[in-house]
């Protein structure tokens, strides 16, 4: 109880941060089931030979700037550049 006047007594209460984040960690594969789709298009894409890919990457470890993307990644969403290329003609 506040029985001195001169003093400013306030409630101390907890609330919520609407604006705080919070970190959790998660592997991709965590997220999803073993049977989702995504996975067994990835077990897919993964499972074929990209050798012929990597000789046209430009961008080298020893230089600075941006990592190219993995074939294997453009590959599974269905975005080599000679679909690219296939898509700009029409």
């Amino acid at each position: 109880m506040n029985t001195n006047p001169s003093i400013n007594w306030f409630a101390r209460v907890s609330r919520p941060v609407r604006s705080q984040f919070e970190m959790q960690l998660f592997t991709l594969d965590q997220l999803l089931e073993a049977n989702h789709q995504a996975c067994l298009a990835w077990a897919y894409v993964t499972s074929l030979n990209h050798n012929d890919f990597y000789p046209e990457i430009q961008v080298l470890s020893v230089q600075t700037g941006r990592s190219a993307i993995a074939p294997e990644i453009l590959v599974a969403f269905g975005n080599d550049q000679s679909d690219r290329k296939d898509r700009n003609r029409s």
